[in-house]
């Protein structure tokens, strides 16, 4: 079973928050944490246009790839 949740910022549609859970299933592939395994996996959408991509980037601490 797949389920999900999502959320929109009330001040900018194009900015999404997604919490993702995966029954019986598990995922992992983090090279900084190989042996460590996720039943619930988190995401977030920004559209490139809107400006945020770089700001959330530089939040999280990580790099960020605009095609």
């Amino acid at each position: 079973m797949f389920s999900y949740e999502g959320i929109q910022s009330v001040e900018s549609g194009d900015l999404t928050l997604w919490r993702m859970s995966f029954y019986g299933a598990e995922l992992g592939g983090d090279p900084n944490a190989p042996a460590q395994r996720v039943s619930i996996i988190y995401g977030i959408s920004v559209a490139k246009t809107a400006g945020a991509a770089e700001r959330v980037a530089a939040i999280l601490g990580k790099p960020v790839t605009i095609e």
